[in-house]
């Protein structure tokens, strides 16, 4: 191969020109490949490329080529993995840049063509550029190629450490005001989150899309996070103490937590007595001390079964218990009617006694007062 004078180990630079070499080839073009490879990969090789870096794109060709099967058109697919982060300009949108990006590749591709004696394929062309438009990850795939495109694309984030991701992204930021990025970047991770399943491809969400799901928790933990829970918190007990535990861990160092508790009035409705607004919130207090949590946190009497948490825009996740799965999504309907973005949702599994029943305030006040007629 020319010398490239690219900044990036022999190896790997060796590794992605066999890669392009094979794929133009496959086409049928050869000439100006090396020119062309230069062209195309250089861009990677920015000192303000921490994410969208020549290490993404060695990552995105190498998991192409181990899933070149699954592709009905895997050479197209592989070039619109080249192309995808041509251009990546922090100060554009993510459309923008996608968007030059896939002129750049239709601009490449037909100069290719010209050079090697032929009439530029507008089909395969345009193959390669829906690809790389697909990687804005905006719109679900039209085809099982486009789904692998972007799942190749997305694997990156889930093969790395959260705060390493993150990191990168943030530098890759760095002028944006902190209070302007932890907004933005939480939106975006929880519209991540909040698809099901996160990948497309059966096989990758098998491998990665527990990873994926660890790696975007973190993430957002680290944007400072608006956490919101709820619930009577009478007899304060293990299914409580869960929900608490898994919001603080949310929340982290930087974060909140908001802790929606029913009033005196609301709980007056209940089939059993209840233990006073002010001594719940007492019991949640030494709780919390017990556990030196450093996130701060505040209360909020529930006058009504959902509080403010379908029309508060700041809110980010809301940590509930899977018995309560279709109240927390039915907060995001909520939401919508308020034009509100949605919120991210933490389920907590349900927590159990020895003999294998749902610990509950209900069942807690019951058998007390079994045991008060015997």
């Amino acid at each position: 191969m020319a010398n490239s004078r690219i900044a990036i180990p022999t190896e790997s630079q060796q590794y992605l020109y066999d890669m392009w070499r094979d794929a133009c080839e496959n086409l049928g073009l050869h000439d100006s490949l090396d020119y062309f490879f230069i062209t195309v990969v250089k861009p990677y090789t920015h000192k303000s490329r921490k994410y969208h870096s020549i290490n993404h794109l060695t990552e995105c060709i190498s998991n192409a080529a181990w899933f070149r099967h699954e592709f009905n058109y895997p050479d197209e697919a592989i070039l619109a993995l080249f192309f995808h982060d041509i251009v990546y300009d922090t100060h554009s949108t993510d459309h923008e840049n996608v968007r030059i990006s896939a002129d750049g590749c239709e601009s490449v591709m037909s100069e290719l063509y010209n050079r090697s004696g032929k009439t530029p394929d507008l089909v395969v062309i345009e193959r390669i550029k829906s690809y790389i438009l697909a990687t804005e990850h905006v719109e679900p795939p039209r085809n099982p190629d486009e789904a692998l495109v972007m799942d190749i694309d997305l694997a990156y984030t889930a093969s790395h450490h959260y705060e390493e991701i993150e990191n990168w992204i943030r530098e890759e930021y760095a002028f944006v005001p902190a209070t302007v990025y932890y907004r933005a970047r939480k939106d975006i991770l929880i519209k991540l989150m909040r698809r099901d399943p996160i990948f497309y491809t059966p096989v990758i969400q098998k491998l990665l899309g527990n990873k994926m799901v660890e790696n975007i928790l973190g993430m957002i933990r680290m944007n400072r996070p608006e956490i919101v829970v709820g619930g009577t918190f009478d007899l304060l007990h293990a299914g409580h103490r869960a929900l608490l535990d898994a919001a603080f861990s949310l929340a982290g160092n930087g974060g909140a937590v908001h802790i929606g508790i029913t009033s005196d009035h609301m709980a007056s409705k209940k089939t059993h007595p209840v233990q006073p607004y002010k001594v719940r919130i007492n019991q949640i207090k030494d709780y919390i001390k017990s556990k030196k949590y450093h996130a701060d946190y505040m209360f909020k009497p529930l006058v009504d079964a959902w509080g403010d948490v379908g029309m508060n825009p700041f809110y980010d996740i809301l940590v509930a218990s899977e018995e309560t799965k279709e109240n927390a999504e039915y907060v995001n309907d909520l939401r919508k009617m308020y034009s509100l973005p949605p919120v991210a949702i933490c389920l907590i599994p349900l927590v159990t006694d020895a003999t294998g029943q749902r610990i509950s305030s209900t069942r807690m006040h019951a058998e007390k007062q079994q045991i008060e007629r015997r």
